[in-house]
């Protein structure tokens, strides 16, 4: 910030004028004949007046220059601290992010070279888990074959990430296992006898299936040697109906004779 003299001109040039005027007396004395010409003597004062003005002037202009100088050098001080300080910081910064993009690449080629070795894996287990499907009972077939075709999709994507494939298959599985400790009854079309009848299909887990038509005139179960929907006896028509309301927690369980046949290990 700039500062001005408190040192008052006036006493400057009082000062000065003062000082001129011994000097205009000394002159005087020691130049007689310059004493005798007071129009000589006052010029000369003036004179020498009007230059102590103009240094006092320089002098004053110079000090406020002087503390604009020092207050300008202080600022570029302070700026040059300030931008090494960023400087470190910056640098800094950068040997950070240089560390970060060198561990990311390191992760990057290790996931490409563990999504190589997995693939192989994935693609084995899908192909086991459709031999399968292909040799179960064949419930809920919609909605098996769209989750095999998803699997498929997911597994050619180039921007699904290995674990996602890994996930998707290993949700798969989970469902397919769940499958054999659960019961459902369910709505499809079914071909019986080489006609195609809406039906309501019980599944006992992984062990058999039931249908019975809505109107629940016909019942009959999946045969797993012919693979073929078949009708059952009359008499088997009461049990599928008790079975498909125990399914439906529309009644109490209770034992019931089903004709499940014989399992054989696969």
């Amino acid at each position: 910030m700039r500062q001005f003299t408190t040192k008052p001109k006036a006493c400057l040039f009082v000062r000065n004028s003062l000082a001129s005027l011994a000097l205009c007396l000394t002159l005087g004395t020691a130049c007689p004949a310059l004493a005798d010409d007071p129009v000589q003597v006052q010029r000369t004062m003036e004179q020498a007046i009007e230059i102590h003005q103009q240094t006092q002037k320089q002098t004053d202009e110079w000090s406020g220059r002087k503390q604009e100088l020092q207050a300008r050098h202080e600022y570029l001080l302070a700026e040059k601290e300030r931008l090494q300080a960023g400087r470190t910081l910056a640098m800094e910064r950068r040997d950070l992010e240089a560390k970060m993009v060198a561990e990311t690449r390191r992760s990057i080629e290790g996931a490409t070279e563990f999504e190589r070795d997995l693939m192989p894996f994935l693609e084995k287990t899908l192909t086991r888990l459709e031999e399968a499907i292909a040799r179960d009972l064949p419930f809920l077939p919609q909605e098996r074959s769209q989750r095999l075709a998803e699997l498929h999709e997911i597994l050619i994507r180039p921007d699904a990430s290995a674990a996602e494939k890994l996930r998707r298959i290993m949700e798969a599985l989970q469902i397919e296992a769940d499958y054999g400790r659960s019961v459902e009854v369910y709505q499809d079309t079914v071909s019986v006898d080489g006609v195609p009848l809406l039906v309501d299909i019980l599944r006992l887990g992984r062990i058999s299936l039931f249908w019975r038509t809505p109107d629940g005139l016909l019942a009959g179960h999946f045969d797993p040697v012919t693979r073929q929907f078949t009708p059952l006896p009359k008499d088997s028509l009461d049990q599928v109906t008790k079975a498909m309301e125990v399914a439906r927690r529309e009644r109490t369980a209770e034992l019931l004779e089903l004709p499940i046949g014989r399992i054989e290990p696969q």
